[in-house]
């Protein structure tokens, strides 16, 4: 190699190419930016505060929390039958995996989503819409997690 022109010797009869740089660079090279985080900071990181979903035709408000990735993992794994169907009843499910007290204690267990599926669409949607986001189910937050 050429130290002066970084250039790595040639083949008799080549051209001189040059040598080749690392692909990547060293943090401390990269243009300032936000902290990087690390597993602490990430194992460390809170579950979002239960959301208010005001019910006036009800005369109060519900909550629906955000559920933990193995929930999520779970709720997603009994969402669709064995041929990758959607099942029935996915609204009531969704917010039977969400619904909360204002602490964030669940206010139903699972078995009770067929329960919710027989109670007015609009509540249930209601309901389930803002569930929705708050888990990152909509297709906008797909996308937003696409863009990073």
């Amino acid at each position: 190699m050429d130290p002066k022109n970084n250039l790595v010797a040639p083949a008799p009869g080549a051209k001189a190419q040059p040598a080749v740089q690392p692909a990547v660079q060293p943090a401390a090279e990269l243009a300032p930016g936000p902290k990087a985080l690390t597993a602490a900071d990430l194992l460390g990181a809170p579950i979002g505060a239960p959301t208010p979903v005001d019910l006036p035709e009800l005369g109060g408000r519900a909550y629906v929390r955000e559920m933990t990735a193995a929930e999520r993992d779970q709720f997603d794994e009994e969402l669709r039958d064995e041929s990758g169907k959607l099942r029935d009843g996915y609204r009531a499910r969704l917010v039977a995996a969400t619904a909360c007290d204002a602490d964030g204690k669940l206010l139903f267990r699972p078995e009770q989503a067929q329960e919710l599926a027989t109670r007015g669409a609009a509540l249930v949607v209601k309901l389930a819409r803002v569930a929705a986001r708050v888990n990152a189910l909509t297709a906008e937050a797909v996308e937003d997690a696409k863009k990073g």
